[in-house]
């Protein structure tokens, strides 16, 4: 099998893993934190469903995931923060894209110090009085 149909299997299996925490808990999803201290039927649950909600009183107090759901939820969040910090990247290179003053090396250099120059000199006239 070729790396990019890997690679294509392994998204679509991601994918379908996160679709089944996303659309929420099945029915018989639940366990209790005392059935979970007593008994071992939550783990062939778990096995069928990818996902537990942990109740006590009712109250939602963990989620338990499959080992391979968790890895699919953190591999779609490490997709999902590359996307963004490409997408970033990109808008901050638009809006650069506008700028016509580039500079590097010497010439910043050159355009740093004189900048730092005229701030001081203007600092120093308003202390003085000239401004």
């Amino acid at each position: 099998m070729s790396e990019d149909r890997k690679g294509l299997n392994s998204s679509m299996n991601t994918l379908q893993e996160i679709e089944i925490v996303r659309g929420g808990f099945q029915l018989g999803g639940r366990v209790s934190v005392t059935q979970l201290g007593r008994s071992t039927e939550w783990r062939e649950t778990l096995k069928e469903m990818s996902a537990l909600e942990v109740v006590d009183r009712n109250q939602t107090a963990a989620v338990l995931l499959k080992p391979e759901t968790y890895k699919a939820i953190w591999a779609y969040l490490q997709e999902m923060e590359s996307e963004l910090e490409h997408i970033q990247i990109e808008m901050l290179l638009f809006r650069r894209g506008k700028m016509d003053n580039w500079a590097s090396g010497d010439d910043l250099s050159a355009r740093a110090t004189a900048n730092f120059t005229e701030r001081r000199n203007k600092i120093r006239r308003f202390l003085d009085g000239d401004q």
